[in-house]
């Protein structure tokens, strides 16, 4: 989820990924993903797992506010691609980010480096536009959160980052739950 929203920053993007960008009768969507860097072709239909308890939601992603349904086709796509759903719970962001755009990436444990040199890495590539995102660490569950409040083995899309004129550094971040 936090690579799609780290790629849906840029809709171009985006576009590149589906090979069927609107709705169709037929319920039918292609889209373009990488295996090593070679594309292949994900064709699925757009049948959705619902909740049995709660029919009206969808077991994994959800359909936007703005009533979009692309996000959960592509989950579809990628679950297809690798072989379930089970197969796209939790991850590596830059596993999907390859996934999804068939270029290499870095990534980077951020306890071996300072938080200047960290600072010096995102700000850098926030200038550059670049897709960038952030997980926490692993914990029990995904449902508890460390001593700041941020969830365990969880994701994020960061947008942005500013230095205040009193040194002061924030990084702006989405969640891609859509929760706090």
């Amino acid at each position: 989820m936090a690579a799609a929203s780290s790629i849906a920053e840029d809709p171009e993007r985006l576009k590149d990924i589906f090979k069927v960008q609107e709705t169709n009768d037929a319920g039918v969507y292609a889209f373009q993903m990488f295996n090593l860097g070679t594309p292949v072709t994900v064709t699925i239909d757009d049948f959705l797992p619902f909740d049995v308890e709660h029919p009206s939601w969808l077991i994994y992603s959800m359909v936007s506010l703005d009533k979009a349904v692309w996000f959960p086709l592509l989950e579809k796509a990628a679950a297809k691609f690798l072989g379930n759903y089970e197969f796209i719970y939790g991850g590596f962001e830059y596993v999907a980010l390859e996934m999804f755009l068939g270029t290499p990436n870095n990534w980077y444990y951020t306890e071996e480096y300072t938080a200047d040199e960290l600072w010096e890495m995102l700000t850098e590539q926030d200038g550059k536009n670049s897709m960038i995102t952030a997980g926490s660490y692993p914990g029990y569950s995904d449902q508890q959160t460390n001593e700041y409040g941020v969830p365990y083995s969880h994701a994020f899309t960061v947008l942005s980052t500013v230095e205040l004129e009193d040194g002061t550094r924030l990084v702006r971040i989405r969640n891609p739950w859509n929760e706090e």
